[in-house]
């Protein structure tokens, strides 16, 4: 799965808790490589932060979407702070984001969201 976000912190602990549960990951920093990672690799699922500085993960999924890549039917989970604000449900929606998890992470929402877009084989 790809893994998207400029935290690193928030990276490296999604990073260990998903590859303890079976799930191989492939990390980006920013959005801009993201979306160049997900227009060469097809994954499982991709999971983004929403507030990045370059490029915020509702446009990185529209652009997945939108393109040419091998993500565009991809699963895509959606991180944010601001899991209330009725905008962003609102473009999250419109841009066809699966799942909306709110930050800080918490792991059992996490896990079940997985289990339900991409079950590991």
């Amino acid at each position: 799965m790809l893994l998207v976000d400029d935290a690193p912190f928030v990276r490296e602990i999604l990073e260990r808790i998903l590859t303890a549960a079976g799930h191989c990951c492939v990390t980006a920093e920013t959005g801009a490589a993201g979306l160049e990672a997900a227009e060469v690799s097809n994954f499982d699922v991709v999971i983004t932060d929403h507030e990045m500085p370059d490029l915020d993960g509702c446009t990185l999924i529209e652009r997945l979407r939108n393109g040419n890549g091998p993500n565009q039917a991809t699963p895509m989970i959606l991180l944010s702070g601001y899991i209330g604000d009725e905008a962003l449900t609102a473009r999250a929606d419109a841009v066809g984001v699966d799942a909306v998890l709110g930050k800080p992470i918490v792991v059992a929402e996490v896990m079940s969201t997985l289990a339900r877009l991409a079950p590991v084989v």
